[in-house]
């Protein structure tokens, strides 16, 4: 193009002149009246004012929508020879096709079915097809980037940008990677279209390969067709490919662009279609299922939302003999739902029918009534807000050509009748500029009273929020006082239980001091006891005393005795008993020795025989007899 330059198109240069003299009229002049008459910071535009109105619109809809009832039956058969349910959907009878509205229509048909006979009916058998998306403009990127990508409409612009300006390869240098984003067209270049059914053919193979074109079916009538659609600019550099190049945002729009032109170069997807209707007395129940045939432009791409293909396994045992068997009956009550909020990709799309702005101006457009708080965003969903309601009010009242959505797209046809040569662009701005100063004009006058009704109402607000405000300080005021009053009873807790506590530890010192001097004693007269005791044994070792002194010097000290006995888990009287024991041992130790052991059992001081050769022989094992014996046979074996 620059080696072979054309004179400049100036039918172009006066449509685009018109355009934003237009907008720059309806800008200046309506712009400062919304800011004497409802707030400053607000705009009003061609374009944003009439995208604003369709969102306006749309709320009014949703908010006279009358939700109505209805429900829906269906019946789960089972088919002989099959495992698995099959669930058919009510249609009506033979003829017509019937929607229950209420319960009791349901309860009527119910009734009649229950106990019926089920059979088939009739068998259709088919095919369908799925044409091929075309390549993107910029309204479609702009609608499936949002509804598959999650992105807003500037965002779809400004990555695309990204990708049209070019990005750095390894090897190649900067290389953009789509053509001009901005464009209405389907269009695509020779060269570019050669060079994806030969990708199409290697890749997929020759069945692949569409015969013609994929056309796009669009009510809009004019399209200026500067620029061709978007495409990769070479369809070898796949998403794959150039991957470890491009940040996340930028592989998954590039992935998008690059499937969708390779798939509108593809053949259609083909399905087998199968519907079955049901008959249960007069009326009809129908079971519908369809199976991918070929692939097609599937293998590739698939619209975002786009319903999964299911199968139904059961139709294809399903013939006119088969025989049905009711197995249960479900019903389940249903409401009409309201029309649904617009998002931005279906903001794009009805803008892009109605003829409304162009492919440049969607994103801004979208921006601009975010911007100054017309409508909010939440959950993808665009609702108008407060002064989004005010403004629209106000630009339909008094400006109701310009928010006209037929008005609005006419203009659009007149500028590219500009472009096209056939309508002088001065004559537009002739037309149009008297009737809008008009208009301005008498809003100034006829919105003064609203002006003071919307003063009054910012008052009453006003007033509201300081009544709430009011409320609020006096509610904190009292928690304050709450909070300190309740510091201050916890204050006076804390040290009472601190001054408890502390008159306990000087209570438990005082003991633990009286407990010592009660224990230095008892100890001082246990050690006097024990050193009395080993005194005693002692004396009785060296035969100065006999074992009846030694129990009678015991018993004297049994007091102080018996605690030292119990902390060595014993007890006095075992004690003694030892001491016994060994006196007998000593005596019973002797062969010479022939004292009777009743009178070494008295003389030990047992009360009887018995208890002493129970106590022998806990000590020894033996009784006192037998270890006798044993002794005097030791003596004489040695």
């Amino acid at each position: 193009s620059l080696k072979n330059p054309r004179e400049i198109d100036m039918d172009l240069v006066d449509a685009q002149q018109a355009r934003r003299v237009l907008d720059r009229i309806v800008g200046y002049k309506i712009s400062p009246l919304l800011w004497a008459k409802v707030k400053r910071g607000l705009s009003a535009g061609r374009v944003q004012s009439v995208a604003l109105r369709i969102i306006a619109d749309r709320e009014e809809e949703i908010d006279a929508f009358i939700p109505e009832e209805y429900w829906t039956l269906d019946a789960n058969l089972k088919v002989k020879g099959e495992r698995k349910l099959l669930t058919a959907k009510f249609y009506g009878t033979e003829k017509n096709k019937v929607t229950i509205s209420s319960k009791e229509e349901l309860d009527a048909i119910v009734k009649e079915v229950e106990n019926a006979d089920y059979s088939v009916a009739d068998i259709k058998k088919g095919e369908r097809t799925k044409k091929a998306p075309v390549p993107f403009t910029t309204s479609t990127l702009q609608q499936e980037a949002s509804k598959a990508l999650n992105f807003a409409t500037a965002k779809t612009m400004r990555i695309a940008q990204q990708l049209y300006e070019g990005v750095d390869i390894k090897g190649s240098g900067t290389v953009g990677l789509i053509t001009y984003l901005r464009t209405d067209s389907t269009r695509i270049s020779e060269e570019a279209d050669a060079a994806v059914r030969e990708y199409i053919k290697e890749g997929f193979g020759e069945e692949y390969v569409a015969e013609g074109d994929a056309k796009k079916t669009s009510d809009k009538k004019i399209i200026q067709d500067a620029h061709e659609a978007i495409r990769p600019t070479d369809v070898t550099r796949t998403p794959a490919a150039v991957k470890e190049f491009l940040s996340r945002d930028q592989f998954r729009l590039y992935q998008l662009v690059w499937k969708r032109f390779i798939a509108s170069r593809m053949q259609p997807a083909k399905y087998e279609t199968t519907s079955v209707k049901i008959a249960a007395g007069q009326y009809r129940f129908t079971v519908a299922a369809s199976k991918v045939s070929f692939e097609g432009f599937r293998s590739v791409y698939t619209e975002a939302g786009e319903a999964k293909e299911e199968n139904n396994v059961l139709l294809k045992g399903l013939d006119m003999d088969s025989v049905l068997t009711k197995e249960s009956l479900d019903t389940k009550q249903h409401f009409t739902q309201p029309p649904a909020h617009y998002t931005e990709a279906t903001l794009v799309k009805t803008l892009e029918e109605l003829g409304i702005g162009r492919p440049s101006t969607y994103a801004p457009t979208i921006s601009t009534i975010i911007a100054r708080r017309y409508v909010a965003k939440e959950n993808k969903n665009l609702y108008l807000t407060e002064i989004g309601e005010v403004v629209n009010h106000i630009m339909k009242q008094s400006f109701p050509s310009i928010v006209d959505v037929n008005f609005t797209a006419n203009m659009e046809s007149l500028l590219d009748g500009v472009a096209e040569g056939k309508v002088r662009w001065k004559t537009i701005i002739e037309n149009f500029y008297p009737d809008l100063e008009a208009a301005v004009e008498k809003a100034e006058k006829e919105l003064s009273r609203k002006e003071l009704l919307l003063s009054e109402k910012n008052r009453k607000l006003q007033l509201a929020v300081f009544v709430t405000g009011l409320i609020a300080v006096i509610l904190i005021a009292l928690y304050v006082l709450y909070v300190r009053k309740n510091h201050m009873y916890r204050q006076l807790v804390i040290l009472y239980d601190t001054h408890r506590q502390r008159e306990r530890q000087l209570l438990k010192q005082r003991d633990e001091k009286t407990d010592l001097v009660n224990t230095s004693q008892k100890n001082k007269a246990l050690f006097d006891a024990v050193e009395k005791l080993m005194n005693d044994e002692h004396l009785y070792r060296s035969n100065s005393i006999s074992i009846d002194m030694l129990v009678e010097r015991l018993h004297s000290n049994r007091t102080y005795l018996s605690r030292m006995f119990t902390e060595q888990n014993t007890s006095f009287s075992e004690y003694i008993n030892s001491y016994r024991i060994r006196e007998a041992l000593s005596l019973l130790s002797e062969p010479e020795n022939d004292i009777p052991l009743k009178v070494l059992s008295d003389s030990l001081g047992y009360n009887s025989l018995s208890s002493f050769y129970r106590a022998f022989q806990k000590e020894m094992g033996v009784p006192p007899s037998r270890f006798r014996q044993e002794i005097k046979k030791l003596h004489l074996d040695s």
